[in-house]
């Protein structure tokens, strides 16, 4: 088996690795005889059915064109540099072109990783039969400075946007009422005053982040939004169109599932209002 040797290799016109494709034949193979390292070669099949393991000079590009699911040893990457195959710091880029996944192991026949129909992965040992998979979507940084997530890898941020629902105020959140509507009095869901029947929120836990008013007349006024607490309905937040006919309000209230919620002209308003439209957006997680 060749030796290391320690240099820094410089290349012009990029690197190119050797390719072997692995087929259905490859898989389907006579069956050989366990592995034990320190074995030259690129590959052979173990005794296991539909198993294949790398040798010690194994190319770094491989391609499986099998027709059902298979399974890939990688070499050792032993301690001991007698039996250390693989050597540390070996590379290999795996594409699944076949039918069913391949199943990557170590030698030793510990299951790393999943390989899906079409998918493909970059393998890099490190030592003593360790080895990274890259990129999966975990491993891949994510830049959360614009979109106000937490996560900062793909793998995360998909799960928390999976998670998180943003709930249009149309039809869902909204109350409406015709006419003039006097401080205290309560705007309506669809014909349902909005103190006898609230609208309902769906979400395990989340937040009230914006509240949009329009008004048949420019106007100051206050509106209360509220909650039903037993019978009794308690008052989350308060806000306040000022000389305008529209206006969108941020604010930030905790509601969670459950949660039963009305609108009224607030007792304390400056004014009636006439003709209005409340509507809310609310996000937050769905379990």
């Amino acid at each position: 088996m060749s030796r290391d040797f320690y240099q820094l290799l410089r290349t012009y016109g990029g690197l190119s690795l050797e390719y072997i494709a692995l087929t259905e034949t490859d898989f389907t193979a006579t069956a050989g005889g366990a592995y034990t390292p320190p074995e030259r070669g690129d590959y052979r099949r173990l005794a296991g059915s539909r198993q294949i393991q790398l040798l010690a000079d194994a190319p770094g590009v491989f391609e499986t064109f099998q027709t059902s699911g298979v399974e890939l040893f990688l070499p050792a990457n032993n301690i001991v540099d007698t039996t250390n195959d693989a050597g540390n710091g070996r590379i290999f880029f795996l594409k699944n072109s076949g039918t069913g996944s391949v199943t990557i192991k170590n030698y030793l026949g510990t299951s790393l990783w999943v390989l899906d129909d079409y998918e493909m992965v970059m393998i890099v040992g490190n030592d003593n039969n360790n080895w990274d998979f890259y990129f999966s979507a975990k491993n891949i940084s994510y830049d959360n400075t614009l979109s106000g997530l937490t996560s900062n890898n793909i793998q995360d941020a998909i799960d928390e946007i999976s998670s998180t629902a943003a709930v249009s105020a149309s039809p869902g959140f909204t109350w409406g009422a015709s006419g003039n509507i006097s401080k205290g009095s309560y705007l309506l869901n669809d014909t349902v005053p909005s103190n006898t029947a609230g609208r309902v929120v769906p979400l395990a836990t989340g937040y009230i982040e914006k509240v949009f008013i329009a008004i048949e007349n420019a106007t100051t006024a206050s509106l209360d939004i509220q909650k039903r607490v037993g019978s009794t309905l308690v008052t989350l937040v308060t806000v306040t169109i000022t000389s305008a006919r529209v206006a969108t309000i941020p604010v930030s209230v905790a509601v969670v599932i459950g949660d039963e919620l009305a609108i009224r002209v607030s007792p304390t308003s400056a004014n009636s209002v006439k003709n209005p439209v409340v509507g809310l957006i609310i996000k937050g997680s769905l379990v």
